[in-house]
């Protein structure tokens, strides 16, 4: 990981964190609640959720 740590808050968007590691060039940003870390989101992570969120429409299609 880089240092310093890059974060963002649980409350964030799947957008918004991909938009922090695209801008500051990172595969990771460690998640923080109330000032603390709390874990660590990647780039794999994101695509997961995309992929998961994405699925019924790309079944849907013929």
């Amino acid at each position: 990981m880089s240092s310093p740590l890059l974060s963002i808050d649980v409350n964030r968007t799947i957008r918004d964190a991909s938009k922090v590691m695209a801008e500051q060039g990172v595969r990771h940003l460690t998640v923080t609640e109330n000032g603390k870390i709390v874990g660590v989101l990647s780039v794999r992570d994101l695509v997961k959720m995309v992929s998961v969120r994405d699925r019924p429409r790309f079944l849907g299609q013929t």
